[in-house]
This record gives C-alpha cells, sequence and structure tokens, in this order.
C-alpha cells in the first residue's frame, strides 16, 4: 500500500501502522532530516535510525526522567531536558555528553534549539526560562516573567521570538535578540504544550481548558480557540505543510483538524491512557503518538 501525504483530503485515512513500548515516553522529536525519531522517557532517551521499530540505533541514558528533547537543525546534536535540574547536549554519532548546563534549581521540563542553532532555552519548575547564544561566552540569560512551573517552549519567527507557556495559564513572548518580553498570552487554564507553524507566524497552544488555541506572533493576537479533548488537551502539532493540526488529550485519542476551518478530520483512537506527546515526519507521510500507556504509534494514511 502506498502512503500519501497528511491533508485535509487524506486524514480521514489515517491508520495505525505500528507501535513500539517504551516506559512513559514524555517527549518525541523528529530530526530537521527526517532520518531519526527520538523518544524521551523514564530512563533517558532513545533515538532510531532510518525507521519505526526494532532496537533504538542510539542510547541515551540518565539517572532521572528526561522531560523534554530536541535535535539541532542539522540534525547532528541532541538536547535533553531532566528532572535532575540539568541540560544535556550530546554528539549523537558517538552517544557522548558535549556539555552539561547546570543553571536551573529545580527540574527541567523543556528544551529548544533555534532554527540557526545560536540559542538553546530551557525552562521547568523553577519558573525561569534559561537562554543561551552558543557564541556569547557572558553565559545564560534568565528570563523572569512566570509565577509558576513552565512546561513547553517553541522559537518563532525564524528564531527571533520564543515562547514560553506553563501552569500560570500563561503563554510569554520573548524578543530572543533583546531579552525583553514582548507579550503576555492568556489562558483561562494551563498551558501544557506549544508548536509553531512551519511559516514561523502561528503558534499553536494545548490547554488544560480542554482547548487549542492559535495565536498570531506578530501582532500577539488571538485567532482562534477549538474544544479539542474533553480532560484537557496536552499536545498538538502542525504538518509540514501547515495544512492539518495533530491534537491529543486526556481521552486518550489523537485528534486530526483542518488547520485552516479547524474543522474535524478524524478520530485515531487505540491509545488506552493519554496522549502526551505528538510529531509529524518531516516529509509529511508519517506522524507518531506518545501516551501514558507507554506506547508510542506510527500513523499513516493511504
Amino acid at each position: 500500500m502506498s502512503h500519501s501525504l497528511f491533508s485535509p483530503a487524506t486524514a480521514a485515512r489515517a491508520r495505525e501502522i505500528d507501535h513500539m513500548r517504551v516506559g512513559f515516553p514524555t517527549e518525541i522529536a523528529w530530526s530537521a532530516n527526517g532520518t531519526m525519531l527520538a523518544v524521551a522517557h523514564a530512563g533517558g532517551v532513545s533515538v532510531w535510525h532510518g525507521g519505526f521499530g526494532g532496537d533504538p540505533r542510539y542510547q541515551f541514558a540518565h539517572d532521572a526522567p528526561v522531560k523534554g528533547v530536541a535535535f539541532s537543525p542539522d540534525s547532528k546534536v541532541l538536547a535533553t531536558a531532566c528532572s535532575d535540574t540539568h541540560v544535556r547536549l550530546w554528539l549523537i554519532a558517538s552517544e557522548d555528553v558535549v556539555h552539561t548546563a547546570r543553571g536551573h534549581v529545580d527540574a527541567v521540563n523543556t528544551v529548544a534549539i533555534s532554527p540557526n542553532t545560536h540559542f538553546i532555552a530551557s525552562a521547568g519548575a523553577d519558573r525561569i526560562v534559561r537562554l543561551v547564544d552558543v557564541n556569547d561566552s557572558r553565559g545564560a540569560s534568565l528570563l523572569s516573567g512566570h509565577c509558576d512551573e513552565v512546561y513547553t517552549l517553541a522559537f518563532a519567527l525564524h528564531g527571533n521570538v520564543l515562547a514560553s507557556g506553563g501552569q500560570d495559564n500563561m503563554i510569554l513572548l520573548w524578543d530572543v535578540e533583546t531579552r525583553q518580553q514582548r507579550a503576555v498570552l492568556q489562558h483561562e487554564d494551563w498551558v501544557r504544550h506549544l508548536t509553531v507553524s512551519p511559516d514561523g507566524r502561528v503558534i499553536a497552544a494545548a490547554c488544560k481548558d480542554d482547548r487549542v488555541y492559535l495565536w498570531d506572533v506578530e501582532t500577539a493576537s488571538l485567532l482562534l480557540a477549538f474544544e479539542a479533548h474533553d480532560g484537557g488537551a496536552d499536545a498538538v502539532a502542525f504538518s509540514p505543510d501547515g495544512s492539518v493540526i495533530a491534537t491529543g488529550g486526556r481521552d486518550h485519542a489523537v485528534r486530526l483538524w483542518d488547520a485552516a476551518t479547524t474543522e474535524p478530520l478524524a478520530v485515531l483512537e487505540t491509545h488506552e491512557k493519554p496522549v502526551l506527546a505528538l510529531a509529524f515526519n518531516p516529509t509529511g507521510r508519517m506522524l507518531i503518538s506518545a501516551a501514558g500507556d507507554n506506547t508510542v504509534r506510527l500513523w499513516m494514511t493511504s
């Protein structure tokens, strides 16, 4: 069977192709070249190369659960956010740690690398967003503004803006160059996950109030919000062409939506616990979901 790109026209034909068991997955990420899939979990990070299934090609062991993971744009370095308060940079080919950042004083929940690789951002239970310019020897900038735990980060507008969201019901937008706060995007409940549209102009936020919000980054204005998951939305992802939004939540379902109209396209229901993370492959032909049932599932459409 041949497989198509995810689109509003093909989403209803999406089916589960395979699944793997991984001890409580918390975050997933594809490399920019689409050849590697990283799954953060209670024991570290596992990376599959060249295909889904079987044993992982690389294993990055940690002494505490890993909460966040991100690839560098050149697909050579992996960043991990760990509950032991550390952020680590790994050279993937050798599985060696090349840098350990110890700037947080509590669990680190999330890490992000800018599209130009110049900036690495991290945040967590200490309420601080830590932004590092890798070309500046003066160290990290500490961005204060959240009044509760920060769970998610995303670079927008081609890396010029950093968005942070958390349990204080806010998304804060930061100017990366000046380190100044640009805007506060207020929500009715805590922000579980952020992602950015392929053109970098729209932020999608999955929130505990059941809804997904779409925000214009430049104007800091709400474009729309829609009811997504009973019990709370926990994950959101754009397809590579921006035409489909995937969401996951407390109802154990993956839901696909038309990004232009937010009309529902499909409901994918094989997980047995809340869906915690989602990621489309850069080719647009695969969607990965990870859930509290300790499974990672591959979805494709014909």
